[in-house]
């Protein structure tokens, strides 16, 4: 009797470890934390892009010099070295931004799109509206990966943003040893797919964080990895 009792223990055991849920992906495991209430989001208006823009990973364009833009920290909140900024415009139903990585070494996860990009040197950047976040995982070699959740939810990865985007990089990515300056990400995002109207006024919570890698799946040369305040974006009327 003993006997027997012990081996149904044992196979449901067995049972209950094979049927366990799959560990998150690394990126879930390491999302920015959501900001308490005591912590309230930087409030962060985003002006009106002036002219025409080039979805080519340059900003250069005059817009971008009076464009929203926030600055990645450390964890003790001192700007975070090598230096990131994360910029915002917005117009025509577009939400537009910048990302700027200053890289000595530039590493591509080599994945297709919707892969695990964050593998590599990666942008991770949430919006967040009420219990609903999109994510978006951004490469130097300009793959994006975004996604859909509902509160604390699994990510969806179904879900397609409609995103342009482009990456521009000073250096050569994937070639240890030299000396690689920057990478540059520019997207544009459809309100709409973000549960906005396009209105002047609205508002949407967003965090970015960006990790900085030597190699391909290794751990983040600094960890956590920096990222920008918590922020409040208002859509300048």
């Amino acid at each position: 009797m003993f006997i027997a009792a012990a081996v149904l223990i044992v196979v449901l055991l067995i049972i209950g470890y094979l049927n366990r849920p799959p560990p998150a992906p690394k990126h879930q495991q390491e999302l920015p934390p959501v900001p308490s209430a005591a912590v309230p989001p930087r409030e962060l208006h985003v002006p009106h892009v002036q002219g025409a823009l080039k979805i080519d990973g340059e900003l250069d364009e005059p817009s971008w010099r009076s464009s929203a833009r926030a600055v990645f920290e450390k964890q003790d909140g001192s700007e975070a070295r090598p230096y990131s900024d994360a910029r915002f415009m917005w117009g025509e139903g577009v939400l537009h931004v910048g990302l700027y990585a200053a890289d000595h070494d530039i590493v591509s996860a080599h994945v297709p799109a919707d892969g695990p990009v964050w593998q590599g040197d990666a942008f991770h950047v949430i919006f967040s509206s009420r219990e609903l976040q999109h994510s978006f995982d951004i490469g130097p070699t300009g793959t994006l990966t975004d996604g859909e959740r509902h509160g604390s939810g699994p990510w969806s990865y179904a879900w397609q943003s409609g995103a342009k985007l482009a990456c521009d990089a000073d250096g050569t990515i994937d070639k240890p040893g030299d000396n690689d300056e920057e990478w540059v990400a520019e997207m544009d995002v459809p309100l709409s797919s973000l549960g906005l109207e396009g209105k002047g006024g609205e508002r949407i919570g967003v965090i970015a964080r960006r990790c900085d890698v030597k190699e391909v799946g290794k751990p983040s040369l600094e960890s956590p990895c920096p990222q920008t305040p918590a922020l409040d974006l208002v859509l300048a009327p």
